[in-house]
C-alpha cells in the first residue's frame, strides 16, 4: 500500500487509486486485495478505511444481534433491523427493501438511527466492502464510491427480490462481525449448536403435513432416498421441490402410485434422533483430560439417557437403577434394556454436554470463555490475566493468528495491540510478532 506514495511518483490521487486496483486485481492473496482497494478507496474519497469506519460505527449493534431474543429487555430499532441478517428466526424482510428506499430518499434531512444503520447497509452491499469486489473497473468503482445512496439502491438493490435481501443484511452483519477478532474466530470455528442434519431438499416437511397430519412426535429431518422411489415419482418431486410451491407439492404427493406413497409416509414419520455431534478440537483436548462420563441411547424408544449420582432427574429421558443390583438399569421412558453407552467427552447431544471448566455436566445458561463453554460455577472464577507475547506485561486484548496450520490467540498489551483489519487471522505467528515488535 506504501507503493504509489504521492511523495514517490508525483501521481495525482485518482491516478494512485487507479493503480492500486489494478495491483488488487493481478493480487493473488484475498485478503491483501481487498486491504488495497480500501486503501484506494480512502484515497478517492478523502476519508479513513470505509471498512473501518461501519465497524466502529455499528460493532455494538451487531454484537448484540447474535444474542439470543429476551422478552424481558427492550431492543432498539437498529438491532432489530440488523438482526434479521442472523441466525435467528424468525426473521421477516418483507418490508426491508421499501426501508431501503425511503432511508436512501431522505437527502439533506437529518436522520433516524435507523435510517442511518439502512443507508450504511446499501453503501457497503454496492461497492462490496465486506467481501472480495474482484475483477474492478477503476473507473466503474470510482463513479460508485462518488455516487449518492440513492443512485446506488436504484442500481444495486431495487431489482432484487424481497428474499434477496436476506443476502444483503446478512453480508454486512457478518462483515461488522469479523472486525472483531473474538467474534471472527468464534464465526469460523466449528459450531456446538447444530444437533440434526439438514434435510435433503426443503419439502419434507410439507409432505409431512399432507401425508400425516395428525402426528405429534417430532419427526426426523432427513431426505428420502431416491433408490427407494420410482423414477417417475422422484422426478415428480424433484421438479416441484426446485421450482414449485407448497401447493404443488401437495398435489403432486396426492397424484403419486400407492406404493411411493407409503415410502414418503414411512420416512416423514421417522421419529427424529438428536445425532451427537463433535465440539472443536480446543474443547476436545480439554474434557478428554476429564474423568470419562457417559449417556445411553435406548434403542427402543429412540431416546438418549442420562445419570447422574445424587442429583435429581425428571422422569423421562434419564436412567431407572435397580436398587438391588446397581449394575442393572433402563430407560426411564420405555422401561427397555436395550441401552448402548456413548462416551460423551467431547461430544454435545441436543443440550446435553460436558462444562469443559470442570468436566460436569452443563446445566444453566452456559457461558463462553475463548473456545470453551463453562458452566456459571467456572465462569464466577476470574481469568487468569494473559501475558503479552512481545513485552511480557499484563494484556488487554488478542489477536488471530496462524500457528503450525490452526487458528490461536496472541495476546498483546495496550501499546502492542494492531488496529482492527491490520492481519488477517492466515497471517503466520512470526510475521505478525516481527511487525509488531518493531
Amino acid at each position: 500500500m506504501a507503493f504509489g506514495h504521492q511523495s514517490v511518483t508525483k501521481l495525482s490521487a485518482y491516478n494512485r487509486a487507479v493503480m492500486i486496483y489494478s495491483l488488487a486485481n493481478e493480487c493473488p492473496s484475498e485478503w491483501a486485495a481487498r486491504e488495497a482497494v480500501d486503501f484506494a478507496d480512502s484515497i478517492v474519497l478523502k476519508i479513513p478505511s470505509l471498512k473501518n469506519k461501519y465497524i466502529t460505527k455499528w460493532k455494538a449493534a451487531a454484537d448484540a444481534s447474535w444474542m439470543p431474543a429476551s422478552n424481558s429487555k427492550p431492543v432498539s430499532t437498529i438491532v432489530k433491523i440488523i438482526r434479521k441478517g442472523s441466525k435467528h428466526v424468525p426473521t421477516s424482510i418483507r418490508y426491508i427493501g421499501q426501508q431501503f428506499n425511503r432511508a436512501c430518499a431522505c437527502e439533506g434531512e437529518a436522520l433516524s438511527p435507523a435510517d442511518d444503520l439502512l443507508r450504511d447497509i446499501v453503501v457497503a452491499y454496492s461497492l462490496q466492502v465486506f467481501v472480495d469486489p474482484r475483477p474492478i473497473d477503476p473507473v466503474s468503482r470510482i463513479n460508485s464510491l462518488l455516487a449518492t445512496p440513492k443512485a446506488l439502491y436504484s442500481r444495486f438493490i431495487a431489482p432484487k427480490k424481497s428474499p434477496e435481501f436476506y443476502h444483503v443484511l446478512r453480508t454486512f452483519l457478518v462483515g461488522v462481525s469479523e472486525g472483531c477478532p473474538e467474534m471472527r474466530y468464534a464465526m469460523h470455528r466449528w459450531s456446538v449448536g447444530i444437533t440434526v442434519s439438514l434435510p435433503v431438499y426443503s419439502y419434507t416437511a410439507i409432505t409431512r403435513r399432507v401425508l400425516s397430519p395428525g402426528l405429534k412426535t417430532p419427526a426426523a429431518i432427513h431426505g428420502i432416498p431416491a433408490c427407494e422411489l420410482s423414477p417417475v415419482a422422484y422426478k415428480t418431486l424433484t421438479e416441484v421441490s426446485v421450482n414449485g410451491t407448497s401447493k404443488r407439492m401437495k398435489a403432486a404427493i396426492k397424484k403419486l402410485p400407492a406404493k411411493d406413497t407409503q415410502v414418503l409416509r414411512k420416512h416423514v414419520t421417522t421419529k427424529a434422533v438428536v445425532i451427537p455431534r463433535y465440539l472443536n478440537d480446543v474443547e476436545i483436548a480439554t474434557q478428554d483430560k476429564f474423568p470419562s462420563s457417559y449417556v445411553y441411547f435406548c434403542n427402543d424408544c429412540l431416546q438418549w439417557c442420562a445419570y447422574v449420582h445424587g442429583k435429581k432427574r425428571q422422569k423421562n429421558g434419564y436412567l431407572t437403577v435397580n436398587l438391588n443390583d446397581a449394575r442393572l438399569v433402563a430407560c426411564s421412558a420405555c422401561g427397555g434394556v436395550n441401552l448402548k453407552r456413548i462416551r460423551l467427552n467431547g461430544l454435545i447431544i441436543g443440550c446435553l454436554r460436558l462444562c469443559s471448566g470442570c468436566g460436569e455436566e452443563l446445566s444453566g445458561t452456559p457461558h463462553l470463555r475463548g473456545a470453551c463453554v463453562i458452566c456459571k460455577k467456572c465462569a464466577l472464577v476470574p481469568e487468569p490475566p494473559s501475558i503479552c507475547n512481545v513485552c511480557s506485561s499484563v494484556a488487554s486484548g488478542c489477536v488471530i493468528v496462524t500457528s503450525n496450520g490452526a487458528y490461536q490467540k496472541m495476546a498483546l498489551c495496550k501499546t502492542h495491540t494492531p488496529e482492527s483489519g491490520t492481519f488477517s487471522p492466515d497471517s503466520p505467528a512470526e510475521d505478525v510478532l516481527y511487525h509488531i515488535g518493531l
